[in-house]
């Protein structure tokens, strides 16, 4: 291969421009390679790259109503801001710029990497046809260089347009902070945190299952974020996935244990799965981290209320059984197993009465699970042995 002038040959033109044709259009690379790049061109390189800074400035100036009191702050004082940064005054560049509420830090870190970007640019390409430095055997290493700075630019835009998202979820737009996401995801959609808060908007809006889908995008990314996981089973109990949501939750208990929401979630799966003294221990832990709580205290409440049915019932099913009546013994029995399905001595219990009425086969089976959960109860081993 025959090399142009400063070593950029026009294979390597072609390649440049297939993949960063919007940074370097073909007919600035030529002249490049011809080594006759105007001061127009050079302007009119340096507003290529600053387009899609200014476009992500103006997307989040757009999210703000004219007229506010904030308005000067969000439209005006960044400007200024940015003109103390061309001008190499960065402090004071920074302190206007943070006028911004929540972004000040990105626009400041954005704008300071397009100017970066337009001085090696300028300095390391030859823009300004410096002959001692007219020198190109290495343009493909330092382009490398100019990606990456491209790469942080785009993630900052994306970053913008995220926090974009996040504020108009707060003031309930929906929809507009749904667009805004996806925008986001546009630039960069390997994002976890984007594809997060996407989901949860999703889940907003009632689209359930697009909603389950970005949570599993965001955990292949991030499979151990217990934001995420705690989202995942919401979307999950909206299906009626009782069992799975359960399992999304206790994951991630496992990597933020003393989270008392997603305590009393779990605490909410076992409720309705019937699983009460489980779910007395969550309520219970979640109500140590935050107290007086009124939903979770709603929910131990109606938990031991309901334990207290169970404990009822099984008092009336021993004085009816005391009393021979073996009958109304075993509805008793049965009425507080449907609350407490593991409860020992109410398995035991019911298997005498069962014994009593002539049905072994369903005694011996009482027995059984009775002894599953204590092993070693001699008591329950006895009516085992009269059973066989």
């Amino acid at each position: 291969m025959k090399n142009a002038p400063y070593g950029l040959s026009a294979d390597s033109i072609d390649i440049i421009h297939d993949r960063y044709g919007h940074e370097f259009p073909r007919d600035l690379l030529i002249k490049l390679r011809e080594g006759t790049v105007s001061r127009r061109d050079d302007y009119n390189l340096f507003s290529l790259i600053g387009d899609e800074v200014n476009s992500a400035y103006e997307n989040y100036c757009a999210t703000r109503l004219n007229g506010t009191e904030e308005d000067y702050s969000i439209r005006y004082l960044p400007g200024d801001g940015f003109y103390c940064l061309d001008n190499s005054d960065p402090t004071a560049a920074q302190s206007k710029i943070r006028y911004i509420p929540g972004l000040g830090d990105e626009l400041y870190m954005l704008k300071r990497d397009e100017i970066y970007l337009k001085r090696l640019v300028a300095q390391r390409y030859n823009l300004h046809g410096h002959e001692e430095d007219n020198d190109f055997a290495n343009f493909q290493k330092l382009f490398e260089e100019l990606q990456k700075q491209t790469v942080i630019l785009k993630h900052r835009q994306a970053s913008m347009l995220r926090e974009r998202g996040n504020a108009l979820y707060i003031s309930g737009r929906y929809d507009a902070a749904l667009e805004s996401y996806h925008q986001s995801l546009t630039i960069r959609p390997d994002d976890p945190e984007t594809l997060d808060k996407r989901g949860v908007t999703l889940q907003q809006l009632g689209h359930i299952e697009l909603a389950l889908k970005s949570f599993n995008e965001s955990l292949r990314l991030r499979p151990n974020d217990p934001g995420t996981l705690n989202n995942r089973g919401h979307s999950l109990y909206a299906f009626n996935r009782r069992e799975d949501a359960l399992a999304s939750f206790k994951e991630s208990l496992r990597f933020e244990p003393n989270n008392p929401v997603t305590l009393h979630n779990c605490g909410r799966m076992l409720r309705e799965l019937g699983r009460y003294k489980e779910a007395l221990e969550y309520f219970s832990k979640s109500l140590e981290l935050r107290p007086n709580h009124p939903s979770t205290l709603q929910c131990r409440n109606e938990i031991l209320s309901t334990l207290e049915r169970a404990e009822k019932a099984y008092q009336r099913g021993k004085t009816f059984l005391l009393s021979g009546n073996y009958e109304a013994a075993l509805e008793c029995y049965n009425q507080s197993l449907e609350i407490r399905p593991d409860d020992p001595k109410t398995l035991n219990d019911r298997g005498v009465a069962l014994q009593r009425l002539g049905s072994s086969e369903l005694a011996l089976e009482s027995f059984k699970k009775s002894l599953r959960l204590i092993p070693n109860d001699p008591r329950t081993l006895n009516n085992r042995g009269h059973a066989l």
